[in-house]
């Protein structure tokens, strides 16, 4: 299970994130050398932004936490069982894997003979984007599955040293399915079937458009459309929606899920594991997209979601060869969601994996776009503990940091 460390101060450095989704580090300036001038955030002749930069919005309503640590302890089927020397050694339901992790520089707790008999080992490229190998044990296969709080997901070995799931945020699903409940629950809703309005009033019911065969509503273009507010389920959108497992969760948690990703392996894994867990009926739309164009068209369309996830790359490129980069794109991205996310009780939660900034960049950027909001916004780092030697405490594994923001109407 996940639980909430008390918050750190805000003035200790937090640890850098995971050089293998940023790369290597940049050289440090030398002692001797000259410190160079200040000046403008753009010189001269310098290309204009790709993306236009959000306008400053109202006064700061919102409360602040920053340097909270969110710590997901392990379930059933995943644990962290040691990690040192760059590497960490987890298990997977059946599987123990091994694979680098820039972030453990310390000593190994478990012995070599118990790394040694891991079933997998990534070989390869430790950079995130970079492909590698594996060293697998006989009679070990590429795929396998686990469960996650009882949704049975399929594992793989990838090239790119990953295999389907990012434990540590298991910290974010489990509070996102509870803030699901709470919206789906009856009391969110008043008596005609709308949701209730935090001013006072109700959100009128949309028209509803006929149902396809999968349970969505048409849609204008052709395609299949979410169904609207009238049918008394909270709506969440999955930016870079990866394999998938965010999705069902809160699908299971009684939202209904709009699921971007411009992979469509990575769309067509988040179908398998759909089918796998049963939940082949559950108001999951699977689209594959640019994210960033996919949400310019959520704003033009007016479209409301209660709550939004976001787990960009550092860099990638869309279905059409659309290029993303994080640290240009994600002001406009941001704002972007700002736009889509409901009024009032809503949420939404954004995590950010090696960038070279600390998790005060992002506390800020989204403070400036939804601070002017009543509610909290809380900032920190998503670790892991290590459970893998019961005669010690378990250390802390960094892996990334986050900026939730939860709205509320008072």
């Amino acid at each position: 299970m996940a639980r909430k460390e008390p918050p750190r101060t805000a003035n200790r450095s937090a640890p850098s994130q995971r050089a293998a989704k940023g790369g290597e580090r940049a050289p440090e300036r030398l002692k001797d050398s000259p410190r160079p001038e200040r000046g403008p955030a753009r010189p001269a002749g310098a290309p204009e932004l790709k993306r236009p930069m959000p306008a400053l919005l109202g006064p700061r309503l919102a409360q602040e936490a920053i340097g909270e640590v969110l710590v997901t302890e392990g379930w059933d089927d995943y644990r962290l069982l040691d990690m040192g020397e760059g590497a960490k050694l987890e298990r997977y339901g059946a599987l123990t894997v091994v694979r680098p992790e820039p972030q453990a520089m310390g000593p190994r707790r478990l012995a070599p003979a118990v790394w040694d008999a891991a079933g997998a080992a990534f070989t390869g490229d430790t950079e995130e984007e970079g492909p590698g190998r594996w060293r697998i044990a006989p009679g070990v296969g590429q795929t396998w599955e686990i469960g996650v709080d009882a949704i049975p997901i399929v594992c793989q070995l990838t090239s790119f040293r990953h295999v389907g799931i990012f434990a540590e945020q298991y910290a974010h699903w489990s509070w996102m399915a509870e803030k699901l409940k709470a919206l789906a629950s009856p009391s969110s809703f008043v008596p005609n079937g709308t949701r209730a309005d935090p001013r006072g009033g109700a959100h009128a019911p949309r028209q509803e458009m006929p149902l396809v065969p999968n349970g969505t509503r048409a849609d204008a273009r052709g395609g299949a459309h979410a169904p609207k507010e009238g049918n008394q389920k909270p709506q969440l959108l999955n930016l870079f929606g990866y394999t998938g497992v965010a999705s069902l969760i809160a699908a299971k948690a009684g939202a209904e899920v709009t699921h971007v990703d411009a992979s469509k392996k990575s769309v067509a894994w988040g179908r398998d594991n759909q089918a796998l867990a049963g939940l082949e009926n559950a108001p999951i739309r699977w689209i594959v997209d640019d994210a960033v164009k996919f949400c310019e068209r959520e704003v033009r369309r007016g479209r409301l979601y209660d709550g939004i996830l976001l787990d960009p790359p550092r860099f990638g490129r869309g279905p059409d060869g659309e290029v993303w980069s994080l640290g240009e794109d994600l002001p406009h991205m941001l704002d972007l969601v700002r736009q889509i996310l409901k009024p009032g009780p809503s949420f939404m939660v954004l995590t950010a994996y090696a960038i070279r900034a600390s998790f005060l960049s992002i506390h800020e950027l989204t403070a400036d776009l939804f601070g002017h909001r009543l509610g909290r916004i809380s900032s920190g780092e998503l670790v892991v503990r290590e459970t893998g030697d019961p005669s010690r405490p378990g250390r802390l594994l960094s892996t990334s940091m986050f900026s939730r923001f939860e709205g509320s109407s008072s």
